[in-house]
This record gives structure tokens, C-alpha cells and sequence, in this order.
């Protein structure tokens, strides 16, 4: 059997969490990619010590310039 890398610390897992509304957004439109977006982000964020309030901004996010001054 193979073996499993280190789990991606925080600052990678955010950087994917962008990556993942941005291009949900590009392929979506604004509306309806920015709506999805903040559930897969928010999963992103749990486990990352302190992310509470910043999960919380995360569910009103509207475009993706949003998402990255969260």
C-alpha cells in the first residue's frame, strides 16, 4: 500500500478554499458561484484554530474579492 502525505496545513487549505470559489464563480457567474462557495468554504475552514468568526463572514460572501479580504 502506498503512503498518505501530511495532512495540507492551514494556509494551504485556505489557498484552495480561494482557488475552489474562484473558479466556482468563473464557471457559475457571480450569484449563483458566490452562493455555493460559501458553503465549500466554510467546510474548509473548520479545524483552523480561530476561524470561527472568519467562517461567519464567509457565508455572506457576494464575488470572489469577498472571499479573498476574508
Amino acid at each position: 500500500m502506498g503512503v498518505l502525505d501530511d495532512a495540507p496545513d492551514g494556509v494551504d487549505r485556505l489557498v484552495t478554499a480561494y482557488r475552489h470559489a474562484v473558479g466556482l464563480i468563473a464557471y457559475k457567474g457571480e450569484r449563483v458561484g458566490a452562493n455555493e462557495s460559501r458553503r465549500h468554504l466554510t467546510h474548509y475552514t473548520k479545524g483552523i484554530l480561530n476561524s470561527a468568526p472568519f467562517r461567519n463572514r464567509l457565508t455572506q460572501i457576494k464575488n470572489a474579492a469577498e472571499a479573498a479580504e476574508i
